[in-house]
């Protein structure tokens, strides 16, 4: 036993003779070094609280040191014997040898170790350690840690410096916890960030469920105190989630199925499972989730839910999520070789981007699947994500994804195609009519080229729509929120249909225009509509794009179409393009070509406009009704069109197409000739029936079929007829086209082309 004089027990002296008896310590064995680290990080939590002015805090721990000195290193390193499911750290690996996240992870910790690491400071009431959502990355970090600590497979188990840099990162956790619920505590830690909560409170109960001894007694007062915080905190939340924010609340039910487990609480084991079989239920039938309640998924935060439940399922074994995970084994297969943002729903069409590759599989789903394609996107080489060590297999089928091809996906509701480097994607997906605080889509089609053969992006066409000007300037709200009050610029009440073959789509909407509130949400209504109809092909889109008014007397101070294209900083993308003009009416965009066939707008103007990073713009081609600056909106009767046809292809298509269209009343007409083939599409856009006259028949041996949106699912028919009848917001396509395969029905599903079966 160290005797200390009262008078010294916090300060210097103490500090230094306690330090001199720990240096002394044996540091050999496992066990040894894991007494050591915990000693050293308690001493340097007492300087630290010392110079935070917790004097109080010092003693203390230093007290603490003193009788931990006699405490043998097997008692305190003991880990505990627990058949409690909530510590997936210690879950067997049944592949040990060349698993490529068991190395990766390995490697990860090396290379940490090897990083010399100071000191950590003490957070107070008016300081933070962890700034930011550097929380996130610390909560991965314990997470990480406390597998490569405490799991028989890891190469790093028992390291002592590894236990100092996990407990440096576990009690800053703790004190931010401790401190949120402080009232007087001025700068608050991001620790209950939905994914800093998921990580980060998870791995400390694994951690305290394991090593119980490594804790010396104020630190596991603290502890105490700082878990109930963090459960009371994140309970009620829990108790009032609703699944709508799906990835922020599962991730956060992670973490509360972890103190359920800890604390032995089964109405909180519950309600977890109950949130899990809810969110299970919205799935897409491609098996992507909703970014929030049925809206469409987003890249980033499919995987995100993905992941959480994959470590639900991990501690609780829920059936009903093994089902749904080897579901979305068609996600990734049916994005395609790299992701796209456009379809990402309302307004944050800019803010989620994928540089490369796809929000494929994880290793629970491959394993679960064994899906050949999603094992393909995967990709050999591993990563240093936990949860994927103990369900790797080795003996996994893989099957290079196809290309060249059109189908439905599912998950969006439209078309989506792959021709090379080039990809289009649509989305029709109309919100449900109980979800009045969502915004809608801000494009319906976009493209994009990428390179080979990674598929890094590399030019984007992330928007194709109109934008109205209804207010002067925008407005803020009470808590000075930009609403985007000025320009209407999002779907609502959207109406879509489409159809597909075997290589080419066909689709059609109509729309209302509403503004944006909080740069996400439905905002106001306005009185103008958009209509549009897109005719997609292997090596080009051409769309037609209508702005109306939605009765006598609108007004709008400015009305505009809008070609917005991305490439460069967080777009992902090499380099960054910008918008040139080649000739009339022709521009180019990097690896795209755009050309303009008809407008009645007054003028079209090239913009480069700020896009996240300062250096990395977006450009803009602009098709404005109305150029310049106007203090007061103009009056439009009824009748008013505003309308453009566009082609927009990548720089390698070969032949020109020739285009027509109109919009007469209600009824819109897009006609494509190109390469001896001819597409013509009708598309009723108003409220009553009308019929049509169809096109005669532009040769004798040109065989003609048509297809009619939601008749007999859209099957193509020999064209006994010369007029098509089209109910309200319904289509037709004619197609002539000596080629057999033209008159074929398209894929309805990714799934149907390659000829695989729904998983059991």
């Amino acid at each position: 036993m160290i005797l200390l004089h009262p008078s010294s027990r916090a300060g210097v002296p103490a500090l230094e003779t306690i330090s001199k008896a720990v240096d002394a310590l044996p540091n050999k064995s496992g066990e040894d070094q894991a007494k050591r680290a915990v000693l050293e990080i308690a001493l340097e939590r007492a300087k630290a609280s010392t110079e935070a002015g917790i004097p109080e805090k010092a003693a203390s721990l230093l007290a603490d040191i003193e009788a931990a000195m006699e405490v043998s290193s097997a008692t305190m390193a003991r880990q505990a014997t627990t058949d409690s499911p909530h510590i997936a750290a210690i879950k067997p690996v049944p592949v040990t040898v060349d698993n490529p996240y068991l190395d990766a992870l390995a490697a990860w910790g090396n290379k940490m170790l090897a990083k010399p690491e100071n000191p950590w400071a003490r957070a107070t009431p008016t300081t933070v350690v962890m700034k930011g959502l550097t929380t996130r990355e610390v909560g991965e970090e314990i997470r990480n840690c406390v597998w490569l600590y405490a799991n028989p497979a890891s190469p790093l188990r028992g390291n002592g410096e590894l236990l100092k840099r996990l407990l440096r990162r576990c009690h800053a956790f703790i004190d931010a916890a401790n401190l949120d619920r402080d009232p007087a505590a001025k700068a608050k830690t991001a620790v209950y960030d939905q994914f800093a909560t998921e990580a980060g409170f998870s791995g400390l109960i694994e951690f305290i469920s394991l090593y119980p001894g490594l804790l010396l007694p104020s630190q596991r007062t603290e502890w105490d105190s700082g878990l109930q915080a963090a459960f009371d905190k994140i309970w009620s939340e829990a108790k009032g989630a609703n699944n709508w924010n799906l990835n922020i609340e599962t991730a956060r039910m992670v973490a509360v199925l972890h103190f359920g487990y800890y604390h032995k609480k089964q109405e909180v084991i519950d309600k977890v499972l109950r949130h899990v079989d809810v969110t299970i239920s919205k799935m897409k039938p491609d098996g992507a989730f909703p970014y929030n309640g049925d809206s469409n998924p987003s890249c980033n935060y499919h995987g995100a839910i993905v992941g959480s439940l994959s470590k639900i399922y991990d501690i609780s074994g829920h059936q009903p999520i093994a089902k749904a995970l080897a579901a979305t084994q068609w996600k990734g297969p049916v994005m395609g070789r790299t992701d796209e943002f456009w379809t990402s729903p309302f307004h944050k069409t800019f803010r989620w981007n994928y540089e490369r590759g796809t929000e494929n599989a994880n290793q629970l789903v491959l394993a679960l699947s064994r899906n050949p394609y999603a094992n393909f996107l995967r990709g050999k080489s591993g990563g240093p994500y936990r949860d994927s060590i103990s369900w790797y297999r080795g003996d996994l089928p893989s099957k290079p994804m196809p290309d060249h091809y059109t189908i439905i996906d599912r998950n969006v509701e439209g078309p989506r195609a792959w021709y090379g480097r080039f990809n289009y994607a649509a989305t029709y997906h109309s919100k449900s009519p109980t979800e009045n605080i969502t915004g809608g889509h801000e494009t319906l089609m976009g493209c994009m080229t990428v390179d080979d053969p990674n598929g890094r992006v590399n030019s984007i066409l992330v928007n194709a729509a109109p934008r109205v000007k209804v207010a002067k300037q925008d407005l803020k709200d009470a808590k000075g929120i930009p609403q985007s009050t000025a320009w209407a610029q999002l779907s609502a009440g959207l109406k879509g249909v489409y159809l597909t073959g075997r290589h080419y789509s066909a689709s059609a909407a109509t729309y209302s225009l509403t503004t944006t509130r909080a740069w996400a949400y439905q905002g106001k209504m306005t009185d103008w509509q958009s209509r549009q109809v897109w005719l997609g092909l292997p090596d080009r889109i051409i769309g037609l794009l209508s702005t109306v008014p939605t009765k006598e007397g609108a007004q709008a101070f400015e009305i505009n179409t809008v070609l917005r294209l991305i490439s460069g900083g967080t777009a992902g993308a090499v380099l960054c393009k910008k918008l040139v003009k080649t000739g009339e009416n022709r521009y180019r965009y990097g690896e795209l070509d755009i050309i303009v066939h008809q407008s009645n707008f007054a003028a079209i103007t090239e913009e480069l406009l700020p896009y996240r990073r300062k250096h990395y713009p977006a450009s803009e081609l602009t098709f404005r009704a109305r150029p310049g600056v106007h203090e007061t909106p103009k009056t439009y009767t009824a009748s008013t069109r505003f309308q453009c046809v566009v082609e927009v292809r990548p720089i390698w298509a070969e032949g020109e197409a020739k285009l027509a269209a109109s919009h007469e009343n209600h009824l819109l007409k897009l006609h494509a000739l190109l390469h001896g083939k001819r597409w013509h599409i009708l598309f009723n856009a108003g409220d009553k029936a009308t019929t049509v006259q169809l096109p005669a028949n532009s040769g004798p041996d040109i065989r003609r079929s048509l297809r009619v949106s939601d008749l007999h699912q859209g099957l193509p028919n020999k064209v006994l007829r010369r007029s098509v009848t089209l109910a309200p917001q319904q289509e037709a396509v004619l197609i002539e086209s000596a080629d057999p395969i033209d008159h074929l029905p398209g894929w309805p599903s990714f799934e149907a082309m390659v000829g695989h079966k729904e998983s059991p």
